[in-house]
């Protein structure tokens, strides 16, 4: 004789079905990093100081993804940094998730996101390029690849991102923010904006990478200033099972800095005299190794950039423009060291030597921003969960 299941066991059955199909996992992740920094500069102080997040910033997350079946999955990710050192947030405006605050849908067909996220051409998550192409990313203070490569944007609120499925080892990237710092529902013309696109190709040993990106200027009240642009080439390659070469180009078109200090000529207008100029041109290069050595992992690199940058100043009664000339150069030489104790857990040693040169209209300018010459030292350790 055949017994049927009540009714409402099989209905409770396939309610747990439905929710076993349907789960949403959910992480709580973080890093903690903390370390001793030694620098001495030329024309500025000397130091030595405890810091947080010299080798990867310190940082909570949680994230997620629901499977909804069919190869769709929603997916999320909340991300704040703080400094380990101090216990405060590593950012000046105090958001709650400045790191990482998007949701996004994955499908057969690619990736969507919306939220606040890191650019494809940056170093933080999200970044496509410099992490993966240089040796110290832009990690390790003074011996950062940003020293010599400038990123337009790092994060960008009201982002929309784009990632497409792996074709035979090529995937394709796109990216927009329609308001840079949180303002898109001001006229297009009075906020920033940012737009990039990119490609990743890999095939045996070698890895290819190419970012291309634009920074949209919000209209100024005397000039309209034009768009900066900066286009990024990387390669890796894996000359041995212990040993990746890397190289890292970029060029900048009225960009805002030639590495992470060197600025653009900005003067606020004065009575009678306003100010203006477009940014930097620039060329830069990077190189690196890292060796697989006694356990862990030994880094070299060494770059190199150079830009220059118009500006005016224009008196307001009788119209008269004077011009001027702003030349850099920097180059830097890094080497560090990782080991490992744990899966989870390494201790790390860095040095660098930099040097930066600015020049405004052939006369050095000296400061911890110009001219000047820096070198560093560090060690710390850090944790992931």
């Amino acid at each position: 004789m055949t017994r049927s299941l009540p009714l409402f066991v099989m209905s409770g059955l396939a309610l747990c079905v439905a929710q076993a199909v349907h789960t949403a996992d959910v992480d709580v992740y973080g890093i903690v990093d903390v370390g001793m920094h030694f620098t001495d500069s030329k024309y500025g102080d000397s130091s030595t100081t405890m810091d947080s997040g010299i080798s990867k910033g310190s940082r909570i997350g949680l994230r997620g993804s629901e499977n909804l079946g069919n190869g769709y999955a929603v997916v999320f990710n909340l991300e704040t940094g703080f400094t380990l050192d101090d216990g405060a947030f590593d950012n000046t405006k105090n958001r709650l998730f400045n790191r990482n605050a998007y949701l996004g849908m994955e499908s057969p067909y690619g990736e969507v996101r919306f939220g606040r996220q890191g650019a494809l051409g940056s170093g933080v998550n999200g970044s496509i390029f410099l992490n993966s192409y240089t040796v110290f990313g832009n990690l390790y203070k003074e011996a950062q690849a940003l020293q010599v490569i400038n990123h337009q944007v790092m994060r960008a609120d009201n982002m929309i991102r784009y990632e497409s499925p792996d074709f035979a080892g090529l995937k394709l990237y796109g990216e927009y923010s329609n308001g840079v710092d949180g303002d898109d529902a001001v006229p297009s013309s009075k906020r920033d904006r940012f737009g990039a696109v990119g490609l990743t190709y890999h095939t045996g040993p070698i890895r290819l990478v190419f970012v291309a990106d634009n920074y949209f200027y919000k209209d100024n009240t005397y000039y309209k200033r034009d768009d900066s642009q900066t286009y990024n080439f990387g390669i890796r390659y894996d000359l041995t099972d212990d040993v990746t070469l890397y190289g890292a180009y970029q060029y900048g078109a009225n960009v805002e800095k030639v590495g992470n200090q060197m600025k653009r000529y900005t003067h606020k207008d004065g009575k009678g005299i306003r100010y203006g100029n477009e940014g930097f041109d620039s060329h830069a290069v990077v190189l690196g190794t890292k060796i697989d050595a006694w356990g862990g992992k030994f880094k070299v690199q060494t770059g190199y950039a150079t830009g220059d940058n118009d500006y005016f100043k224009t008196a307001v009664n009788s119209g008269k423009r004077t011009n001027g000339r702003i030349e850099v150069d920097v180059w830097q030489f890094a080497v560090g060291y990782d080991y490992p104790l744990s899966k989870r857990t390494y201790l790390y040693a860095a040095a660098s030597y930099v040097d930066r040169t600015y020049k405004d209209n052939g006369v050095k300018v000296k400061g911890d921003k110009e001219t000047d010459t820096v070198k560093s030292a560090m060690v710390g350790i850090c944790h992931s969960f």
